[in-house]
């Protein structure tokens, strides 16, 4: 009876511990989420040909794409892998080129020779960390490089705001990739996921398997439109990481539109798109973050073409692959009719019901100064059938992605960093620190108590065996005597438990 009485009481304590230690690991381990430092390419980092009269304003159109500054090996290397919005491949390029199997045409449109003075192109026989299944040949045609080989190596990622703490994962997947078509160190796509195609060789998914993060989320970071270094934040949602500067109440969520079964773009429909008093038809509008110009429709298109006749201006078509495999077109007027052509187009207005908001696009994010035109910042396809929003406007209005949702999150209202909110900051993490270290003092403290209890009650049972095997032995070989004798034997076992009880005070 007593064994169960002290293994029901030990369980209970047990029970009670689990459950205090599960508390403190939650309130420890209530985010999960990496951080990757982002920057914008460069102009000298692309091989383009300079000959058009417009190329300044080609390219600062085109040559501005995005990279996440990835660190692997042993010893760290530091590889920069360009962010894409329209597929899910994760790979990094190995720096050793197959000459025996290359039969892939390198395409001229980036020369990274001077990104690759400050970062590095990934050489798997530096690291000593680096695994391999081997190297397979890809067969589909429209690959643009000629080997996979899917590897394994020590990743280290960012897991706080300020990119200050890094924490290292060993063995991380990722598909090795050699003679790269366009001579590029990596990429990351960050597109909608497609439930029927292999989502393996997907950052995102590897990341939330291994309980790196907890979700699907995304989006960009940047203190201003302006800056040319910001973050990629996974598997965490802005006020999460940044309580200083959104609020859960500010975010709303509309659908996205899937037009297509092949290729999914994070496209959302407006209800109205205004420019001055005219409505336009075509309402569904892209969100990129890749390119950084607005593309629009074939009717804003038709209504430029009205105004430019009879004026000093004029349009431009150009083609610039592997950029853009149509020819894409472009408006510029000379600088004497800049109050003109801003008043014919002063600003764009999307006005979307179930965000309950009216995005704007002004007119200096709609024309651009050069030389002795005035730009149309706006790109017109062949057939334009929507809109794309630029990078600097996805910025200027937080968006924040989900590749395995069909719905775009948006805050309604981006604060700046008050005073109040900085206080409210500093109190919000002050308390959960002392959350934090209350409990952990709990913790020690039953312990302690719990450990002096199981030691104490074990001391206690074994001292009662000791009782009950004496008596057990004294009625075993007393059993014929008198009345007197009986109670000698339990003035004896009276004595001997006074003794034993004596002991544990004494070794207390």
């Amino acid at each position: 009876m007593i064994k169960r009485i002290i293994k029901l009481e030990n369980s209970n304590k047990r029970y009670i511990s689990i459950n205090i230690i599960i508390l403190f690991f939650i309130l420890i381990v209530n985010d999960c989420s990496i951080i990757l430092p982002v920057e914008i390419l460069s102009l000298n980092n692309y091989q383009i040909n300079n000959n058009h009269p417009h190329s300044n304003f080609i390219n600062n159109c085109f040559c501005n794409e995005l990279f996440a500054i990835f660190e692997l090996g042993s010893p760290i290397q530091k590889v920069p892998l360009l962010l894409k919005e329209n597929n899910i491949k994760y790979e990094i390029s190995s720096s050793i080129f197959q000459n025996n199997i290359s039969s892939i045409p390198f395409s001229l449109k980036y020369n990274m020779s001077n990104l690759l003075k400050l970062y590095d192109f990934f050489n798997e026989n530096f690291s000593s960390t680096f695994k391999t299944e081997g190297c397979k040949k890809v067969e589909r045609m429209l690959e643009d490089h000629e080997q996979n080989c899917f590897s394994t190596d020590i990743f280290y990622f960012f897991e706080d705001a300020n990119t200050k703490n890094k924490k290292e994962y060993q063995n991380l997947f990722f598909n090795l990739v050699k003679n790269k078509k366009d001579n590029v160190t990596g990429e990351i796509g960050l597109g909608l996921m497609d439930k029927y195609g292999n989502s393996k060789n997907n950052l995102l998914k590897l990341l939330k398997n291994k309980k790196i993060i907890n979700n699907y989320n995304w989006y960009l970071e940047f203190e201003s439109i302006n800056d040319t270094k910001g973050k990629l934040i996974l598997g965490a949602l802005p006020h999460e990481v940044f309580p200083n500067k959104y609020s859960e109440k500010d975010l709303v969520y509309t659908s996205i539109i899937i037009d297509s079964f092949y290729k999914k773009y994070y496209q959302i429909e407006f209800d109205e798109i205004y420019i001055n008093s005219t409505s336009l038809s075509s309402k569904v509008v892209e969100i990129s973050f890749e390119k950084n110009v607005i593309i629009g429709t074939k009717e804003l298109q038709n209504l430029i073409d009205e105004f430019i006749i009879n004026k000093t201006c004029s349009y431009q078509k150009f083609n610039l692959p592997p950029f853009h495999s149509l020819p894409l077109t472009f408006y510029f007027c000379d600088k004497t009719l800049k109050e003109i052509f801003c008043n014919f187009l002063p600003s764009i207005k999307f006005i979307s019901k179930e965000l309950n908001y009216t995005f704007e696009i002004t007119k200096e994010e709609i024309f651009e100064i050069g030389d002795n035109y005035i730009y149309l910042k706006i790109l017109f396809p062949y057939e334009g059938t929507r809109w794309t929003f630029s990078r600097s406007m996805t910025l200027k209005y937080p968006f924040v992605f989900n590749s395995d949702s069909t719905d775009i999150g948006f805050y309604r209202k981006k604060n700046e960093i008050s005073k109040e909110r900085k206080d409210n900051y500093f109190l919000k993490y002050s308390i959960k620190f002392l959350i934090i270290i209350i409990f952990s003092f709990v913790l020690i403290i039953l312990g302690i108590i719990i450990g002096k209890k199981i030691y104490g009650i074990r001391r206690k049972s074994r001292a009662n065996e000791l009782i009950d095997n004496y008596e057990y032995y004294s009625n075993e070989n007393n059993k014929d005597i008198n009345k007197e004798n009986i109670f000698d034997k339990n003035k004896r076992s009276l004595n001997f438990r006074n003794l034993i009880e004596m002991k544990i005070n004494i070794n207390k």
